[in-house]
């Protein structure tokens, strides 16, 4: 996971290739434990990419 950013109980999360992924109905009380945690990755292993509803909004980036 290199960034991510919540607003209005959706989570956008960008991984080390470029790709996003959404993430909703995220409440506030999980999204704080995710960035509380100093891991990441797998808080959202275990936390979110299974639990929420999700989409990838854009691919990874082509290697240059």
């Amino acid at each position: 996971i290199a960034t991510w950013h919540y607003q209005h109980q959706t989570l956008h999360i960008t991984f080390g290739d470029g790709s996003v992924y959404e993430y909703y109905g995220v409440p506030a009380n999980v999204y704080n434990k995710f960035v509380g945690t100093n891991g990441q990755p797998r808080f959202a292993r275990r936390h979110i990419f299974g639990a929420f509803p999700g989409r990838k909004v854009s691919g990874a980036k082509p290697k240059e």
